[in-house]
């Protein structure tokens, strides 16, 4: 149930009992991990976010109060296998600290969408057939097994699979997270009116466990039935909403039948289900091995994915310390009342957005700081007013008030922070509210304290509204990096001398190659990883002399490349990655190689807005042909639904979300979409985009 979120800044959980807004101790644990985010409180068991700030890491938590003997072995079982344990579908443990009253387990923080919400945005219509279901799941059902087969290996059951357990990634690939106790089913919130995404996952339990044994590794191969059966039908084998309806609902003996979702599912197939889900443990396969080899008529197999810029885990921030204690200066006068303005402009690949996402965490950690952080989107500007623009009610007939801006400032909490990124992509109307709340927190009668960081790789003129010259008004620019800080992402292979000689050099190589830019770099270590002179090894790498490997450029041209591009390409100039990934009618695997190909041979690049990977085609798209330009009406259905998933900014990209409803030839939701749109900008005093768009809305929605 650990899983960060696209989007959003940090971790986000459906926990079982809800999140606690509680103050929480200890605020560091072991002396070295500092607690910055409560995930789940239960009264024996929590989750937090922490930094582990010896290696500038974020990791995961997990605290078990009063761990009984069996859990303790369980515990130290678990941190000897998973320290180890070098597989990219289960995620990694760093530490354990054992004590009497508590021990944690410490994992490392992983981003993606739990399985719950990643199923939402895959092509599973009502109408699909089996084999174009199987052809989707297949991949997620072979890393969850790939996962529990490499546990059972070292006799470690994981006892506790469920979708919000396993992660996906932007890759596609799941990752096992978390690792089951007995406290976590024992202490089930049983009131009915708490703990959703808790709800849904009861029905993924073995009845052994139900019935109150503590599991084994038999009980992982029921909940992985379990976690098949809902990835091809969206429903749990046993429906089950409440802990205390548990027993009851185990109480028929027997899953529901698969055929009852699937009509077309082959007997053989299911026969294997249903064998997975036998409720004595008994009666199921010998082992997971067993289980794979009665899939492999199915054609099972796993799918080897190679990283991607954007599919690499983040390694830490060097050479920027001192424009953090520059910004915790600004903090620390903020909070006593004082604002002022930062101007960070910078070119690609320097590192801004990095450091504003560095900014923003030491901001959460400031109590009495309220914290808005927003961006521009490529072709979506007024995306950065979300949140933090709430001016008092506009009317879509009259002008908006003269002090509307004043207003909102005057309505936010106590001291702000303002982190506005990518601002190089603002139009007129949003750069308006921003240049005039800008100058209003360097103005003498500005009531509340305001922190505003303007950020972007080239922002309009500011004068004459802010003073440039006031002594709280700030430019900041980003230096290249130095050999001295490539180094710090590098370990050396041993300690000896020659070690430490091999890593300054390959550092001040990559340096050189790089020209210090934080992003380029990053794809110079990618591509020495290829080529075997570079291994990652957490968020570092380790430097050592290897042959060159890149099998990338010996692989033949995808068949569906072509295809794939100009499908991208009908969608528009700058789409999120997200989006292409999830929403193309081909397999993910498929897309997966079209890109990862097309991106050695630089046919498509990709760019971080935000907290957003977009993707550009580099090239010109080859024309559809008319059976294929007939797929287009689906493909946009399937963004406009996954649009509206991600998340529309308070519905100021809800136009972008109705242009592909009406290219989908859904004209109620398209109009329902331009309403939202025109809701969102009368909400940001824009009345005449407003009445634009109502107007635009009410033409699709005839009687409204």
């Amino acid at each position: 149930m650990l899983y960060d979120k696209p989007g959003r800044s940090g971790w986000s959980l459906e926990s079982d009992a809800g999140i606690s807004d509680e103050p929480y101790h200890p605020a560091i644990v072991g002396g070295r991990y500092r607690v910055t985010g409560v995930l789940s409180r239960r009264e024996s068991t929590d989750v937090v976010n922490a930094v582990d700030v010896r290696e500038d890491r974020q990791v995961v938590a997990k605290r078990v109060r009063f761990p009984d003997r069996s859990t303790g072995y369980r515990l130290r079982k678990a941190q000897q296998v998973l320290t180890g344990l070098r597989v990219p579908e289960v995620a990694a443990v760093r530490d354990l600290l054992e004590g009497r009253q508590e021990s944690w387990l410490i994992w490392d923080r992983l981003s993606g969408l739990n399985l719950h919400d990643y199923r939402q945005t895959l092509p599973l219509s009502s109408g699909l057939s089996f084999e174009e279901r199987w052809q989707h799941v297949s991949p997620l059902f072979e890393s969850v097994l790939h996962a529990l087969e490499q546990l059972h290996r070292s006799e470690l059951p994981h006892l506790d699979v469920k979708p919000s357990n396993v992660l996906v990634g932007v890759d596609g690939r799941a990752v096992l997270v978390d690792l089951g106790v007995a406290e976590d089913l024992a202490e089930g919130d049983e009131d009915e009116g708490k703990g959703e995404a808790y709800r849904s996952d009861l029905g993924f339990v073995s009845p052994e466990q139900v019935s109150g044994s503590q599991g084994e590794l038999a009980s992982d191969q029921w909940a992985l039935g379990a976690l098949l059966y809902f990835l091809l039908s969206g429903s749990s084998p046993v429906s089950v909403n409440y802990v205390s309806h548990l027993k009851t609902a185990y109480g028929r003996g027997q899953a529901k039948p698969l055929r009852q979702h699937i009509p077309d599912v082959p007997e053989e197939f299911e026969s294997i289900i249903v064998r997975m889900l036998a409720w004595n443990p008994l009666e199921r396969f010998e082992s997971l091995s067993a289980v794979r080899s009665a899939f492999e008529q199915h054609a099972l197999r796993r799918r080897s994915v190679s990283e991607q810029l954007w599919s690499t885990p983040s390694a830490p921030m060097v050479g920027r310390g001192p424009f953090i204690t520059f910004f915790e200066k600004r903090l620390r006068e903020l909070a006593g009342g004082v604002s002022s303005v930062v101007q960070v402009i910078a070119d690609p690949g320097l590192g801004k957005t990095r450091l504003l996402a560095a900014w923003e965490e030491a901001a959460r950690e400031v109590p009495g700081i309220t914290l808005y952080s927003s961006s521009c989107l490529p072709g979506q500007p007024r995306a950065v007013l979300d949140g933090w623009f709430t001016p008092p009610k506009c009317e879509i007939g009259k002008p908006p008030p003269e002090d509307l801006v004043e207003q909102a400032i005057a309505g936010l909490a106590g001291p702000t922070v303002l982190l506005l990124d990518a601002l190089e992509e603002v139009d007129s109307i949003s750069w308006a509210r921003i240049h005039r709340a800008a100058g209003q927190a360097l103005s003498s009668d500005c009531a509340t304290p305001l922190l505003v960081v303007l950020a972007g790789r080239n922002l309009p003129d500011l004068s004459p509204r802010v003073d440039t010259t006031h002594s709280y008004f700030f430019n900041v620019a980003l230096p290249p990096l130095s050999a001295r800080d490539v180094a710090d992402l590098i370990r050396p292979e041993g300690s000896e001398e020659d070690d430490i000689a091999v890593r300054d050099s390959a550092a001040e190589m990559l340096c050189e190659e790089a020209r210090g830019i934080p992003g380029a770099l990053m794809v110079t270590f990618l591509n020495e990883q290829r080529e075997g002179r570079l291994e990652r090894d957490g968020r570092r790498w380790v430097a050592r002399v290897g042959e060159s490997i890149d099998e990338q450029m010996m692989r033949p041209r995808p068949t569906q490349l072509d295809y794939i591009l100009s499908q991208l390409a009908s969608l528009g100039t700058d789409l999120e990655l997200d989006i292409a990934l999830r929403c193309l009618p081909q397999t993910m695997e498929e897309v997966l190689d079209a890109l990862d190909w097309a991106a050695q041979k630089d046919l498509v690049s990709y760019r971080v807005v935000g907290d957003r990977w977009f993707l550009t085609i580099c090239t010109r798209a080859r024309s559809l042909t008319p059976e294929q330009s007939d797929g287009l009406m689906g493909l946009n259905r399937r963004v406009a639904n996954c649009l509206e998933t991600l998340g529309e900014q308070g519905g100021l990209s809800a136009e972008r979300t109705a242009i592909h409803w009406r290219a989908a030839s859904e004209v109620r939701f398209a109009g329902q979409a331009y309403l939202r749109a025109a809701r969102a900008n009368l909400r940001i005093g824009s009345n005449s985009e407003a009445r634009r768009l109502a107007q635009i809305g009410r033409n699709l929605l005839p009687g409204r």
